[in-house]
């Protein structure tokens, strides 16, 4: 490589790649330290984990409990009269601690 071609190389802070200068030009014309690529990358990842297509319910233990004994009988049972094997339970659970301070 020759002198001219390093200087007008940065080197991407995510990807860790040299790339050239209008790699790391953003929208409004400043210079950034991650490539437009890494930048594409991150905000396509963004979008997606804040896409939301069902309502986030509330629920007890108690509540929860019951609902996934339920889904799993009737995972069960569509397995057994289907004879389907490919059957699963996909369950997300995000726990939150409330704490109560009382005087």
């Amino acid at each position: 490589m020759d002198i001219v071609t390093t200087i007008n190389l940065q080197k991407c802070k995510k990807c860790q790649k040299n790339l050239p200068l209008e790699a790391f030009i953003n929208e409004n014309t400043q210079q950034i330290k991650t490539c437009n690529i890494c930048r594409h990358k991150a905000t396509l990842q963004y979008k997606q984990s804040n896409q939301s297509n069902t309502e986030v319910g509330l629920l007890t233990l108690e509540e929860m409990s019951k609902q996934l004994f339920e889904r799993i009988l009737e995972i069960n049972t569509n397995e057994y009269l289907e004879n389907d094997l490919t059957s699963r339970i996909d369950f997300n659970c995000n726990v939150s601690k409330i704490y109560s301070t009382t005087s």
